[in-house]
């Protein structure tokens, strides 16, 4: 710039900041620096807290207007979950804050605020908003303190101006928010079935900014409850009638027990002296004639206990041998001792088991009249379960109703065949075959098993092939050394498929010297009918050192258990080794 004097004004403050209006004259020299000092306020600012007056809460989505002395509208602003509202960049001066908008249930103040806004310093206007007046209605029972729901109640001022009438909710509860000061009447218009009506109005004073609460109990009218039960299973009785007389043997009402034996008086009775007769028992129980006397108090619920009485009757059943029992000697007709029964009544539900003695007499204990299902569900042994269900009508007290009942013997019966080579050189292999395998017993046998005992003396086993059969089951494969008991080799396989497994010592990882002796098939069962399909083979070579003329016996053996005892079948296979003689002379040659 040339030297020279200068004006220098401020056209826009920074923002937050009061312009700094007043011109700045200068003088501009030569090499010289000019330095020019503009100084600005910041803008005031105003914060304005809304707060409940009794909680000191703050209250958020209450309206405001701000605006100058002149009249001239700075803006409507609302409080935030803080309660506040901060207005920055007000010049200073003095402003009106008036409330436009209150929050239900709060008293607004409509009376305009002034506040003087002065620059650098915040201007803190508080608010309080008072609550309208609430009434809290509590509804209680009386003798259990639980809530009441459905309690109805009138509100009305005191100059009988009438409020509106209210209903208690699930918890018993009324609130009533917006009430004008001073004394109101709350009265019981409609009570809840099963309790008294309180008749008398409550007087309540309600003042603002505070909650008024009233509880009101409501005591349970008397009340009767009949548990009719059998005397027996001490459960209850369904469809047992009773008839209620007063003291003057006047009928009063006639009721009848309920699923579980249960019957409620649910009529009002006043205190007292009545009466209850048993004018129908339940099907199936012996009737009670007796009246019972009974006495009802004010507020409380009287219980009675009455016991029923059932017919009853039994279930009999002779348990006889079908035909003669070659396991046994029986002959047919002979009564069997230790057949087990199970006893069923018509919801399915197990009443009672019994066992037939040395005479075969199986007794249940006395039943109730009804229908009931008998099956057996263990036989005598050597015998087969009879799966015929019977049924039982018992329908009159002391009624014996009889049965016999008759099982077929058990057969046991197993099968197992063997074949072979019929001679074998030394070194060579002998294929055995098992076959034949049957269970033609007429019982399932447990712990069902195939076994081969290797002719060690004159072989070592190489493999082994499962073969199939009949029924569907798993099964394991299991054998033995000249050093250790029993190991698995394979398990869960399925009888539908057929299986090889190497049996040579170094497949199996056997220790010098050592060799299997036994390989074993073990099933969980057998079942009547259980058979081999495909043959299972045990291949076995012959030691190169066996002499001629030397016999190998192969022997094999299947067997189960029935009860506590084990049947089983055997079976076995001789191959005689031969050599062909070395001739001393050399044959002559053929030829020309």
């Amino acid at each position: 710039m040339q030297p020279g004097y200068y004006t220098i004004s401020e056209m826009k403050a920074p923002e937050g900041y009061i312009l700094d209006e007043t011109p700045k004259t200068v003088e501009i020299k030569t090499n010289t620096p000019t330095l020019v000092t503009f100084t600005n306020k910041p803008l005031s600012g105003l914060k304005i807290i809304k707060l409940d007056s009794v909680t000191r809460e703050p209250l958020k989505g209450v309206e405001f207007t701000i605006a100058k002395m002149n009249g001239e509208k700075v803006g409507s602003y609302k409080t935030d979950a803080t309660g506040m509202i901060s207005i920055t960049n007000l010049e200073d001066g003095y402003y009106t804050v008036t409330e436009t908008k209150g929050l239900e249930g709060y008293i607004s103040d409509k009376e305009p605020k002034t506040v003087e806004v002065k620059s650098g310093k915040p201007t803190i206007l508080e608010v309080m908003n008072e609550p309208y007046p609430s009434l809290v209605i509590y509804k209680k029972a009386g003798n259990s303190g639980k809530p009441l729901k459905g309690v109805s109640f009138l509100i009305t001022k005191f100059n009988g101006e009438q409020i509106g009438t209210y209903k208690t909710d699930k918890s018993g509860m009324i609130v009533i928010e917006g009430l004008e000061e001073g004394k109101h009447l709350v009265k019981e218009t409609e009570k809840v079935k099963g309790y008294e009506l309180d008749t008398e109005a409550k007087e309540v004073n309600i003042k603002y900014g505070k909650r008024t609460t009233l509880e009101i109990v409501n005591n349970p009218l008397s009340s009767v409850i009949i548990r009719k039960i059998d005397s027996v299973t001490k459960e209850g009785i369904y469809g047992v009638t009773f008839l209620l007389y007063d003291e003057h043997d006047n009928p009063l009402g006639q009721f009848v027990s309920d699923n579980e034996g249960y019957v409620w008086l649910d009529r009002e009775l006043e205190e007292g002296k009545y009466k209850l007769r048993e004018l129908q028992p339940a099907d199936g129980y012996l009737p009670d004639d007796v009246p019972r006397t009974i006495y009802v108090k004010s507020g409380q619920t009287t219980e009675i206990t009455w016991e029923n009485t059932p017919q009853k009757g039994q279930i009999v059943i002779t348990k006889r041998s079908a035909d003669y029992n070659a396991l046994t000697g029986l002959p047919a007709g002979s009564p069997l001792a230790g057949a087990s029964f199970e006893v069923y009544n018509m919801t399915g539900n197990l009443i009672d088991k019994m066992v037939s003695a040395e005479n075969g007499v199986a007794a249940s204990k006395p039943l109730p009249t009804g229908v009931y299902m008998i099956k057996e569900v263990s036989a005598p042994r050597y015998y087969a379960i009879n799966t015929k269900e019977l049924y039982a009508e018992i329908r009159h007290n002391g009624d014996i109703v009889k049965f016999e009942f008759l099982d077929n013997s058990i057969d046991l019966n197993l099968t197992i065949d063997k074949k072979g080579a019929n001679q074998i050189s030394p070194g060579q292999t002998i294929a055995y075959e098992l076959y034949n395998i049957k269970n033609q017993s007429s019982a399932v046998l447990e712990n069902f098993y195939i076994h081969d005992r290797i002719p060690t003396d004159a072989a070592r086993v190489t493999k082994i092939v499962t073969g199939t059969y009949s029924k569907r089951l798993y099964y394991n494969i299991t054998y033995k050394t000249n050093y250790k008991d029993y190991r698995v080799l394979a398990e869960n396989l399925l009888t539908k498929n057929s299986y090889e497994y190497s049996l040579h010592s170094n497949a199996l990882g056997l220790a010098a010297g050592e060799y299997v002796t036994d390989v074993r098939l073990e099933f969980t069962k057998a079942s009547p009918g259980f058979q081999s399909l495909e043959n299972m083979t045990v291949f076995c070579e012959v030691m190169p050192t066996i002499p001629k003329d030397y016999k190998v016996v192969n022997r094999a053996d299947c067997g189960g258990r029935y009860g506590n005892e084990w049947e089983s079948a055997n079976t076995s296979w001789t191959t005689v080794v031969w050599k062909q003689d070395t001739p001393k002379t050399p044959l002559p040659k053929t030829g020309w």
